[in-house]
């Protein structure tokens, strides 16, 4: 989810700013913080400059998105290859994205790939996806589906929605060499969806609706509508079947749905803090 990947981004910053994880919770009680993106930043680049590998990686998005500092990608790009030389796997993978997509410099697959794929062999979920796409589709290097699925799967296991999401597609639809299995299907849909990824969340939903792999469940289905629409989907339809599921429910069901799918949003908030807190504690 794209709110929530922003909010771990700014949890990180704030944890790098001030050491502890108990920073906005414990002065929130006194009084209102406020700590302008220019602060930030020199902060940022202060400790990049003493060798914080994340540290880099910050100063290199804050770069990339000018938060306070003149967008400069080129600038982006030097401390996305600072903190990949540091030892930063997602170093790697900014500095694949920079080479794919031409920012900072001009577009080369070779040095994208070559980035990507060492990010892969670090164990990065989100790179084993990228290059699972590229051998999937024959982008940058020779197409291969059995090694791209074998890339899908190894990010889907280690954490990445996407990939879970795309995994589920291949055994639903029975791709990549793989047989129709729609109990394998859902749980990954279900994992996918519980990693925060709203095209998983929205597919999980529609299992439940449709009965996937076992009888339709719409009081489940509603709620991970819910969760899917309030997590930030925009789909056209989705107004016409959450009004549908309501249909088929009870009052009680519609709003302990509605309670549900509000206690998994701040839970799965809750759990991308604390998640950051631990990288923190990591880096440091």
């Amino acid at each position: 989810m794209r709110n929530i990947m922003l909010a771990g981004f700014i949890a990180v910053v704030l944890l790098l700013v001030f050491g502890r994880p108990s920073f906005a919770a414990e002065n929130a009680k006194d009084q209102p913080v406020t700590v302008s993106p220019e602060a930030l930043f020199a902060t940022m680049l202060a400790n990049a400059e003493k060798g914080q590998s994340q540290a880099m990686l910050n100063v290199g998005m804050f770069y990339e998105q000018g938060i306070g500092v003149s967008r400069n990608f080129s600038k982006a790009l030097e401390w996305y290859q600072n903190a990949a030389l540091a030892g930063a796997k997602e170093g790697y993978l900014r500095v694949g994205v920079c080479w794919e997509i031409g920012m900072g410099a001009a577009a080369d697959m070779d040095k994208a790939v070559a980035n990507y794929d060492k990010a892969a062999q670090m164990g990065m979920p989100q790179a084993q996806y990228k290059m699972a796409s590229f051998y999937l589709m024959g982008r940058g290097v020779p197409k291969n589906g059995a090694a791209g699925f074998n890339l899908l799967k190894k990010a889907a296991e280690g954490g990445d929605g996407a990939a879970a999401n795309e995994l589920a597609v291949a055994y639903l639809k029975g791709m990549f060499g793989q047989k129709e299995d729609a109990a394998k299907a859902r749980e990954w849909f279900l994992k996918s969806a519980k990693a925060g990824n709203l095209e998983g969340v929205k597919n999980f939903a529609v299992a439940l609706k449709d009965g996937l792999g076992q009888k339709p469940d719409p009081a489940a289905a509603l709620c991970w509508y819910l969760i899917a629409q309030k997590g930030g989907l925009r789909s056209p339809d989705m107004k016409g079947i959450t009004d549908a599921l309501k249909k088929k429910l009870q009052p009680a069901q519609i709003i302990k749905a509605e309670e549900e799918a509000d206690k998994w949003l701040a839970d799965f908030a809750a759990s991308a803090r604390q998640k950051s807190a631990q990288q923190q504690g990591q880096v440091r």
